[in-house]
C-alpha cells in the first residue's frame, strides 16, 4: 500500500510503476492543507495506490 500526503502549497506529481498490477502512470496529488485557497481532503481515492509487491514511487514538485 502506498499513501501519499501533500503538505506543500503546490500540487505534486507522483509516478508509480505497475510491475505487480494497478495503474502505472503519473498522478497529481493536490495540497491537503489550504494554501492560497487550494486544498482537498485526503481520501482513499486520491491518495492511495494498492500494489501486490515491490514497486517504485517517485514524487516531484516545482
Amino acid at each position: 500500500m502506498v499513501w501519499v500526503s501533500n503538505r506543500t502549497a503546490d500540487p505534486i506529481e507522483v509516478t508509480i510503476t505497475n510491475k505487480t498490477g494497478g495503474d502505472g502512470s503519473t498522478f497529481t496529488v493536490l495540497p491537503a492543507i489550504p494554501y492560497h485557497g487550494i486544498a482537498v481532503p485526503e481520501t482513499w481515492g486520491n491518495n492511495h495506490w494498492g500494489r501486490k509487491g515491490e514497486e517504485t514511487l517517485t514524487d516531484a514538485w516545482s
